[in-house]
């Protein structure tokens, strides 16, 4: 803007190559500009009664004063790359300098709209696998541009996990969502080889167990109980005791958790406001520590994948991704663990769906949601129950907007229900993809 002072003053403006100066005459002042590159000095504003100012130069001046330009000096766009689903869309952030520029205006372009279009706007709408790159121009000299890379995925992905039957059957499974071939069938049993029916199911990489809850309860509602599985043979090595489905203290019935070896605790979830908590699922505790501030009284947590993990000075660092069914939310949170503290904190971030989808729980009031982590493209994948099968969807985050858009990927058949605990990207991406913007 421009600031009224007792003595005169010269300004330079390095990104504009320029320097102005103000010549102050009693009832109005006349503000100059040097062009530095062809040395030319013209006259570019008048700015009334000012006595003595100077000039900063920002967007208020150009607002303000009439200071302009016509010749743009810079294009940044708020990505360099993007990496979409088929379906999603992102609007691509510009910015166009100098300040003072008199008609800010790009022209968008896509080097290959069959796998990225982008309208005027700078929306930029995926179509199939490839790679494209966006370009925004100035529409004053269009030799004056910038560009983003954008890679569209396939639905490439592999899903480990325990598809139930109509008849309540489970076996340990692995599809492939391009073909929806499924291999590695192994039926699920109990320490005694009695058949169980699965509901929730988690990995634990340091010993390799694989961790199920079981939707088996008495008439007076007990039952729920854990069971950590042999992979390669789907039996169990410990069966835990039934439980009481009470939501409380010493209730396993959980509808989604994970295994985080990182901060070495299991985190889970169960229809409600309430992350639990347990540092050792054998001692069948995962209702009695919990997180009560990660939602509001509508919230309805329904399934929790764990993503990113980092460290800094004497704190460890867990990536959470928390569907909130009774929102239409992603939750995004940071599990932390400050050792010098000993105290556990956790910070959250909230991305609206754009497509709302219908949840439903089973006779039990139980949901059937389920959320894994894909370290390769560094996307939540959400296996969505439908009663004509398991939905999957890629869930992209857009943290400009603040939303999370379902990208479709697949449906898994044959199963009732479907909870899962590992998934792969076997697709190509660019090797200096940038996935952390």
């Amino acid at each position: 803007g421009v600031q009224d002072t007792s003595s005169f003053d010269i300004t330079v403006d390095e990104a504009q190559n320029a320097i102005y100066l103000l010549k102050n005459q009693n009832i109005k002042a006349e503000l100059y500009t040097l062009d530095l590159d062809t040395a030319a000095l013209s006259l570019t504003g008048l700015l009334g009664n000012t006595l003595g100012s100077f000039i900063l130069p920002d967007e208020s001046t150009a607002d303000n004063r009439n200071i302009t330009r016509d010749q743009p000096t810079s294009i940044q766009l708020g990505q360099d790359a993007l990496l979409l689903f088929p379906g999603d869309a992102r609007t691509v952030q510009v910015q166009v300098g100098p300040w003072c520029l008199t008609d800010k205006s790009v022209i968008w372009t896509s080097s290959d709209e069959s796998v990225a279009a982008v309208d005027e706007n700078g929306v930029v709408t995926a179509g199939r696998e490839g790679t494209a790159t966006i370009t925004a121009a100035s529409v004053l000299d269009e030799t004056v541009s910038a560009t983003c890379t954008v890679t569209v995925c396939s639905n490439d992905f592999t899903i480990s996990g325990v598809g139930t039957r109509t008849d309540g059957s489970s076996e340990l499974f692995t599809v492939g969502l391009q073909d929806n071939a499924v291999t590695g069938r192994l039926p699920v049993s109990d320490a005694q080889g009695n058949p169980i029916s699965v509901e929730a199911a988690s990995y634990a990489p340091a010993d390799g167990t694989g961790w199920v809850r079981d939707s088996s309860v008495d008439e007076e509602g007990q039952g729920y109980r854990l069971h950590g599985l042999d992979p390669e043979t789907g039996k169990s090595a410990y069966d835990s005791v039934p439980n009481v489905n009470n939501y409380q203290d010493n209730s396993l019935a959980i509808t989604d958790f994970i295994y985080d070896d990182w901060n070495e605790v299991v985190l889970g979830v169960n229809g409600e406001k309430t992350v639990f908590m347990s540092e050792n699922l054998k001692a069948n505790d995962l209702g009695e520590s919990w997180f009560d501030n990660t939602g509001t009284a509508q919230s309805a947590m329904v399934a929790i994948a764990r993503g990113q993990v980092s460290a800094n000075f004497m704190e460890k660092h867990t990536q959470l991704f928390l569907l909130d069914a009774g929102n239409q939310q992603l939750v995004v949170a940071d599990l932390s663990f400050s050792t010098f503290f000993g105290a556990w904190g956790m910070f959250m971030e909230h991305y609206a769906l754009t497509e709302p989808l219908a949840f439903a729980t089973d006779a039990e009031g139980v949901y059937q949601e389920t959320l894994v982590y894909d370290p390769v493209t560094k996307t939540p994948v959400l296996l969505h129950y439908t009663t004509e099968g398991t939905q999957v969807y890629a869930l992209s985050l857009d943290s400009a907007a603040m939303t999370c858009r379902p990208c479709y990927l697949g449906t898994i058949e044959g199963y009732a229900d479907v909870t899962a605990y590992e998934i792969s990207y076997a697709g190509q991406l660019p090797e200096d993809l940038d996935r952390s913007q």
